[in-house]
């Protein structure tokens, strides 16, 4: 069974793409008022906003299938052989420090330096409010100390889009903890802990947040919050994994019809708020279990797929290794664009011109930023090593097979 999945890849790449075209177009009143209220200066706009294409401009469905994505890649690892006990914790630990917060952080020092040299804090009353946030007074010390601790404070001046990092980090870091679970118990076992542990923490830091002082403690509370609601989106992933070739099995006589009638399904689901608009009725949490059904769904459409498909064409296989950099490149892209190109050329096509700038922009980060940072895993885990500081495991070897 092969470890590395291509099309998965690229279907991150789809999903950053998705992202930046979202934060495009909702910096327009017209597309941002459709968004978050669903008032339509036209039926074109309604459209687009009101059926599962909206999944073309999407914020919330790409995170979520990072999310579930990164639980499937971080548990293939885990689940190699049955008597394996899975990678030594810091080892893993520090690949994905490397990985995330390395990227993360120089992102966002060079963010601050470029919104400090080229914004001018002035509101165009023209764009949407989403536009207006950004950029729009100095960074001060106490956000650049959230920045570091990856705290969700003051974000959207900078880089509203590394809010999704901070929980990336969180829930990697406690990954292998989630991993005895998937491994040890099947997958009902498994869910019904995770979901028992996520809703109890939910609800005590919550009931915590009403005594923690304004500041900084307070942000980190709820931001803490937020990563436990998110938790369960790995857990679903990594009992893909664990089940992945069982459910392939299954998939894999499917004709191509039926298979396309799945992936359109898929997406339907992914992007359900054209159902929860019809029957005017909004409820994030029912919405985000649907999404996630749809992201798993089309996992396993793709993985059980025999054939090369579009997805593995060369174009975007590349977009889905540059996506991580393109995710946080293209706020910083957009506001430069916005900024400067409008003075030469109209506003809509500064906006059309942001994703052809943030392309090579993105590969740039990737080789220069991205690279290094895993090379720099690499050799912190080789100094470790010959320490035999980096041999501490939490998934012990079993006895029966773990993968059925």
């Amino acid at each position: 069974m092969k470890q590395r999945f291509e099309e998965l890849d690229s279907l991150r790449g789809i999903a950053a793409m998705s992202v930046l075209v979202f934060h495009c177009l909702i910096s327009f009143p017209l597309f941002y008022n459709a968004n978050y209220s669903q008032q339509f200066s036209n039926k074109l706009v309604e459209f687009f906003t009101s059926t599962p294409l909206k999944l073309l401009w999407s914020g919330n469905e790409p995170v979520l299938l990072f999310f579930v994505l990164s639980g499937f890649v971080l548990a293939l690892p885990f689940l190699k052989r049955a008597d394996s006990p899975g990678p030594a914790y810091w080892t893993y630990a520090i690949k994905r420090f490397c990985r995330i917060y390395i990227p993360y952080i120089a992102i966002m020092a060079v963010s601050i330096i470029i919104m400090t040299a080229f914004a001018n804090h002035s509101p165009d009353t023209n764009m949407s409010p989403t536009y207006n946030d950004r950029w729009d007074h100095a960074v001060s010390i106490k956000a650049i100390v959230a920045y570091i601790l990856m705290l969700n404070y003051d974000t959207t001046n900078v880089n509203g889009v590394v809010w999704t990092l901070f929980h990336e980090m969180r829930i990697s870091l406690i990954f292998p903890l989630l991993m005895i679970a998937v491994v040890r118990f099947s997958w009902i076992k498994s869910l019904l802990l995770t979901f028992t542990f996520t809703a109890v923490a939910f609800v005590a830091i919550g009931y915590l947040s009403n005594f923690t002082p304004d500041g900084l403690t307070s942000v980190a509370v709820y931001s803490l919050r937020e990563t436990v609601y998110y938790t369960p989106f790995f857990l679903l992933g990594a009992v893909l994994a664990k089940y992945r070739t069982s459910l392939t099995s299954i998939f894999q006589p499917f004709n191509r019809l039926v298979k396309w009638m799945l992936t359109l399904l898929s997406l339907t689901l992914i992007s359900n708020n054209w159902l929860f608009y019809t029957l005017s009725f909004k409820q994030p949490i029912a919405q985000d279990l649907m999404t996630a059904i749809g992201i798993l769904l089309l996992f396993i459409i793709v993985i059980s797929s025999n054939t090369r498909s579009v997805l593995t064409t060369k174009p975007l296989l590349f977009l889905g290794k540059i996506s991580y950099s393109l995710y946080l490149v293209h706020i910083p892209v957009i506001m430069l664009s916005s900024l400067y190109l409008s003075k030469f050329i109209s506003m809509q096509v500064a906006f059309l011109l942001v994703p052809v700038i943030s392309v090579p922009i993105a590969y740039f980060s990737y080789k220069f930023i991205e690279l290094p940072s895993i090379s720099a895993a690499q050799v912190s885990i080789k100094w470790l090593s010959t320490r035999k500081l980096s041999s501490f495991k939490l998934i012990t070897p079993q006895k029966k097979p773990i993968i059925k």
